[in-house]
């Protein structure tokens, strides 16, 4: 067996003067006979040894997470006592072989990621003590949904398509169902004992049920369908859900407040829809909200005061919306707020973890905080078209990881501190259409700029001679007292005068 793997070096202990029995990856019974072999994520490579095929007592064989190779391996299937067989995750081709439903003590079957294709064989129904099975990520030729296991707690497949058999619902013991990315059509089912449904990018249509019967339910996940009407209100009754995803569907209406009192919710997405009104005014007061992305819905009114409250929430998602009001959070690493009617001034206290800071083409006003230094994670900062005023804070200077800042279309006057410069990481600057004057200073002009806008503005002086280039040339218009020398060739009056320059004699911008 090792010989046909290349004898990897993850078993060197593997030896002829050894005892199997003793080795970390078998397990033997009292007289001495192999049963369980366990070899994940070994780093081996090659075809499975046709030895495998004599050990008749063998019952627990774990190939998973591998390099191997070739056709499914027939020897297997001698094995008649096997109750768990996973070969995911390795690089298996061909057809499942028919006889796989001699095996008719397997109560666990792993064939996820691998390149399998054909159909599936319909002896697999044979497999009545079938728990838990993994079908996932291969080549299978598409096909309605085959089977139905009395049994079955656990199913993953792919390449599925057409409704889901009534018989589902049969399935009292199935707790874990993964049928994502399918063809998968019709409504909905209940089942009472779900605990994960993963059932996003389907053709799924209608209303989720009114009458949910999967009080267990952990994590929900049916985005990138087409289901429609409202949320039901008895999601109430899921006290146990942590993750619900119901992103990019049809749904309307307004989100019913039992959303808000789910005890233990942690990830809630229901981005792209068509859903109104207010956010549950006790969202986050029950439970420690990792996630909330509510974006492109119409949803107004104010963000939830308790979103915060489990001092948990991490990642807030709520652009393209009508909502006016924003709360302050230290836990926040991601914030998404643009295009909204939010008012006031742009939150002044936020925890050091924030990364992206997104809320332009709102209604924000006022000055920005000098406490803007506190945020020492802050990766991009937009925050145009607004309505903020004063004087750019000299203190952005100190946020050394930022790559992105856009403070455009605002009304912002003063100065650019020659601090800028500092910003190592800076690649893109737009401080276009405000109301900035003074010169542009030259140390912006050792920043690794890729994308820079200082257009509409008062600014005056020569530009400096590292941003007096061709990339640049639109970056500066709308400045009357800045002039630059800049090559004929680069304007569009004169293609034919490459050697000829103008000087900063005149104000060119």
């Amino acid at each position: 067996m090792k010989k046909a793997w290349g004898n990897p070096t993850a078993l060197p202990h593997w030896t002829l003067t050894s005892c199997p029995c003793g080795w970390p990856e078998i397990n033997c019974s009292r007289d001495g006979s192999v049963t369980g072999i366990n070899i994940n994520n070994y780093n081996i490579s090659g075809n499975v040894s046709d030895s495998i095929g004599v050990l008749h007592h063998l019952t627990h064989l774990d190939l998973g997470f591998n390099y191997l190779e070739g056709n499914f391996p027939a020897t297997i299937l001698n094995c008649s006592k096997l109750e768990y067989l996973d070969l995911s995750l390795n690089n298996f081709s061909g057809n499942i072989p028919p006889k796989i439903g001699s095996l008719s003590e397997l109560r666990l079957l792993y064939l996820c990621e691998n390149y399998f294709d054909g159909s599936y064989p319909e002896e697999i129904s044979n497999l009545s003590k079938l728990e838990d099975i993994c079908l996932s990520y291969n080549n299978f030729t598409p096909a309605p949904i085959p089977w139905a296991f009395g049994k079955l707690t656990k199913m993953r497949q792919n390449n599925v398509n057409g409704k889901i058999p009534e018989s589902f619902g049969n399935l009292s013991s199935l707790t874990f169902l993964d049928l994502a990315m399918n063809n998968i059509e019709g409504t909905l089912f209940s089942l009472r004992n779900l605990i994960t449904v993963y059932l996003f990018r389907n053709q799924l249509w209608g209303p989720i049920p009114q009458v949910i019967k999967s009080f267990d339910l952990v994590s929900l996940d049916l985005s990138e369908n087409y289901l429609s009407g409202l949320i039901p209100d008895d999601v109430r009754r899921l006290e146990k859900l942590e993750v619900l995803h119901l992103s990019i569907n049809n749904l309307s209406g307004e989100m019913p407040p039992s959303v808000g009192r789910l005890p233990n919710l942690k990830y809630f997405r229901t981005f792209t829809n068509n859903l109104n009104g207010t956010l549950p005014v006790e969202m986050g007061k029950h439970s420690k909200l990792l996630e909330v992305d509510v974006c492109e819905n119409s949803f107004t009114g104010e963000l939830p005061n308790n979103l915060c409250g489990g001092g948990a929430l991490i990642r807030v998602f709520a652009f393209q919306n009508k909502l006016k009001s924003l709360q302050q959070c230290q836990t926040l690493v991601l914030m998404e707020l643009y295009n909204n009617s939010f008012t006031g001034e742009l939150p002044s206290i936020m925890g050091p973890s924030l990364t992206h800071f997104e809320a332009s083409d709102n209604e924000f006003s006022g000055e920005i905080s000098t406490n803007v230094s506190l945020w020492t994670s802050l990766v991009v900062f937009e925050a145009g078209n607004n309505k903020l005023s004063g004087t750019i804070p000299a203190e952005l200077a100190s946020l050394q990881m930022l790559t992105a800042l856009n403070l455009s279309s605002n009304n912002l006057s003063g100065s650019i501190s020659p601090a800028f410069g500092s910003l190592n990481a800076l690649h893109s600057l737009d401080l276009s259409t405000n109301q900035l004057s003074g010169e542009i200073p030259a140390q912006l002009g050792n920043l690794n700029l890729t994308f820079l806008n200082l257009s509409s503005n008062h600014l005056t002086g020569k530009v400096p001679d590292k941003l007096d280039i061709a990339e640049f040339n639109g970056s500066f218009l709308n400045n009357p007292g800045l002039c630059a020398t800049v090559k004929i060739s680069d304007l569009p009056i004169g293609p034919n005068l490459q050697n000829t320059r103008i000087t900063c004699t005149n104000e060119n911008y």
